[in-house]
């Protein structure tokens, strides 16, 4: 299976100078407005802004993220602030708590509800980071997608110029 493309700009790879222009120029192209990528959106509560703010630090200095990837990370902030209520109970009431069978009416030990809730939230959290990731490596392929129909537009001209 094929690796997915990385944005230029933390390619690793050697890399002609003129290519490594060409190739940031067209994903500066699709990337679009960066102007609120900094700040977090109303909707969310005040402890949701400062993990928002947290996890788009780290990220600002990647140029393929724009204003589009916005509501992937406040949906990152939402589920990592649901992460912490979760681990905060089970913090307070441990691995198992008590819970009365009805059946039988019987005191027995069940794991955590809470346990559940943050296996939940840890999902939502790693798969819309992972769609950031890919959201940068997507415009990454439009870009050489773009680079070669700009080629293949004027390949045409020049053939069509030829014939006739």
């Amino acid at each position: 299976m094929a690796k997915p493309r990385v944005p230029m700009e933390l390619q690793t790879k050697k890399v002609s100078k003129e290519e490594r222009e060409r190739r940031i120029k067209a994903e500066e192209d699709l990337v679009g407005d960066r102007s609120l990528l900094s700040t977090p959106p109303e909707h969310l509560n005040e402890q949701e802004k400062e993990i928002y703010l947290e996890l788009v630090e780290p990220l600002i200095h990647i140029k393929a993220l724009a204003n589009a990837d916005r509501e992937i990370i406040a949906i990152c902030a939402n589920a990592k602030y649901r992460m912490l209520q979760a681990n905060n109970l089970i913090e307070e009431y441990g691995l198992l708590v008590s819970k009365e069978n009805t059946k039988t009416h019987q005191i027995e030990l069940v794991e955590n509800p809470a346990i559940k809730t943050f296996k939940t939230y840890e999902g939502i959290f790693n798969k819309n980071m992972t769609a950031i990731g890919m959201s940068a490596s997507a415009r990454s392929k439009f870009a050489v997608n773009i680079e070669n129909k700009k080629k293949e537009n004027k390949l045409d001209n020049i053939l069509s110029g030829l014939r006739g």
